[in-house]
């Protein structure tokens, strides 16, 4: 991925040399598909384990949903205009919303004393992140042809998250990913809670591609996220890997 965003960008900077485009201050809406990649999900320190979707999927068959929403603006340095069609940016995202959700089914496991109520019932299961943020960082245009825009950027993304669960876990197991316990002889039984977590250490890089009032691009994030404890499972800190492929509209004073 770093090999190819580099590539892009000098490939973008040696077209800037015969750019005759122009380039405008721009506020921008773009939706995204999320998608966890590489250590997504996965707690810090573990050693074991799997990227989370992985596991819902390798273990629950479980269905995942994602989408983000984006909103921003541009601020040009007019002075790094060293040729026609090439400059560079302040990009601000005032408002970054995304989830992710996995929906799968489970069933209880009551072996409690002699109590065997609702054993082997199929329940539904649901784990629902949500994250917000802020972000900032430079960006590098050029516009080699007239309404034709190719943005190389990185930005700073310190990040609130929400993590809602309803799932099925086994007693005394406060690691609903990994349980590296015995659980022979345990029950499995529904909670359903709600955490908060952030990160003041998350990051971005992407590219897009814009041409009059359309964009699309790509944009990979890494970071982790520290969540708080709830009333069932202790503090954690999760992996947060994940790309986006992004659509959207572009306005400038242009359009």
């Amino acid at each position: 991925m770093r090999k190819f965003i580099i590539t892009i960008f000098f490939a973008a900077l040696c077209s800037s040399l015969f750019a005759q485009g122009r380039i405008f201050d721009a506020t921008f809406l773009t939706f995204s598909a999320p998608v966890p990649i590489m250590k997504w999900g996965k707690l810090e320190g573990n050693t074991s384990g799997d990227n989370l979707k992985r596991f819902y999927k390798d273990e629950y068959n479980a269905r995942h949903f994602g989408l983000a929403m984006e909103s921003g603006t541009t601020f040009y340095m007019h002075k790094t205009e060293f040729v026609d069609g090439f400059k560079m940016a302040i990009v601000w995202d005032f408002f970054d919303l995304g989830m992710n959700m996995f929906r799968y089914d489970d069933q209880i496991i009551n072996i409690a004393g002699t109590t065997r109520a609702n054993n082997g019932d199929t329940v539904k299961c649901l784990d629902l992140f949500v994250n917000y943020s802020m972000n900032v960082g430079l960006m590098f245009t050029v516009s080699p042809i007239q309404d034709l825009c190719i943005d190389l950027y990185g930005k700073y993304r310190p990040t609130v998250g929400i993590n809602y669960f309803n799932q099925l876990f086994y007693e005394g197991s406060f690691d609903k990913i990994f349980v590296n316990d015995d659980t022979e002889g345990k029950n499995k039984l529904k909670q359903e809670n709600m955490r908060i977590g952030g990160s003041v250490g998350t990051f971005s890089v992407g590219l897009n591609f814009r041409y009059s009032f359309a964009m699309a691009g790509i944009e990979y994030i890494v970071g982790k996220l520290h969540y708080a404890a709830s009333d069932y499972l202790p503090r954690q800190t999760m992996y947060n890997q994940m790309i986006r492929f992004k659509l959207g509209f572009v306005f400038t004073d242009k359009y």
